[in-house]
Parts: C-alpha cells; structure tokens; sequence
C-alpha cells in the first residue's frame, strides 16, 4: 500500500513538473511574440525614401520603422545604412529654427538657398494616392504613414 502511494506522488509530482514546464514554454512563445519590442523586430510601418539630387540621378531606399514624424525614419535610415558606399547610403544634414528643421544637405549635395536659389523640397505620396504631393510639413513634423513614399528633391526657385 505504501509502494503505491509513493509511485501516486511520483507520478503527481512529474505531472506538476511536465505542467510548468509547458506553462513556462507557452509564456515564452506569448511573450516573444507579444511582448517589448526588441531591437531586431520588424517596424510596424513599411516607406520608401527617394532623394532626387541635383543631377535629376535617384536613389531610393526602403525602410520598416516605428516613426511617428519623417526626420525620425531619416534618423533610422543614416543608422541603417552608415556601413553602405555610394547611392546606398542616406546622409542628410540642416539647421533648426522656429519653423523646424531647415534640410540643407541630402546624401552630400548641398543645396544653399543664399547662394544659388536652390532648397531640398519634400514631396509625399500616400498609399492611397496616384502622384506626389508638394510637403505641407517639414521633415520634422510630416507624418509617417504606412506604404508612403517621401521624396527628397533638389529644387532651384524661379524668383
């Protein structure tokens, strides 16, 4: 009788074990799944970034980001591709004022208002939308949307 019921505890304690090891295995899965962002996952917007340079060459990037405003996506994409050469790589420079960012540079083509009448336009197409649309913001403050493309463009003023 008491062989029995020392094999009944045996037998409960590896069912108790067998249990909290798959409680533990379904929290880990729910948790990598569910859980904080680490700094591999996927962002949950996916852009493209065109720079059209002075030349009228394009070079275009694609980028999965979490960024709420454009300048945070520009700030990602100089991270992710500082180790690129040539038209990979995205660099971007400027001056902030009370009007916000002021782009004075893009992929190390300066465009200087003071000197030649030329500005760095933005240019933004929605998902939804068939043709570019002139930027109402900044970079500093022009919403990023999920499928959006944001082109950069070496613009000379007419005035």
């Amino acid at each position: 009788m008491e062989t029995k019921k020392n094999q009944f505890n045996l037998k409960m304690i590896i069912a108790a074990i067998c249990a909290l090891v798959l409680c533990v295995g379904i929290f880990a899965i729910v948790y990598s799944k569910f859980g904080p962002e680490s700094k591999t996952t996927k962002g949950g917007k996916s852009i493209a970034i065109e720079v059209v340079n002075k030349d009228g060459k394009t070079s275009s990037y694609k980028l999965d980001t979490d960024a709420k405003f454009l300048k945070e996506a520009m700030d990602e994409l100089v991270k992710a591709t500082k180790d690129k050469s040539g038209d990979k790589k995205f660099t971007y420079s400027g001056s902030t004022s009370t009007y916000g960012l002021y782009i004075e540079k893009v992929n190390d083509v300066e465009a200087n208002y003071d000197k030649d009448k030329a500005y760095w336009a933005i240019y933004v197409k929605e998902a939804s939308d068939k043709d570019f649309a002139y930027g109402q913001f900044g970079a500093d403050q022009q919403p990023v949307t999920d499928k959006a493309t944001y082109k950069f463009v070496y613009e000379k003023s007419e005035n």
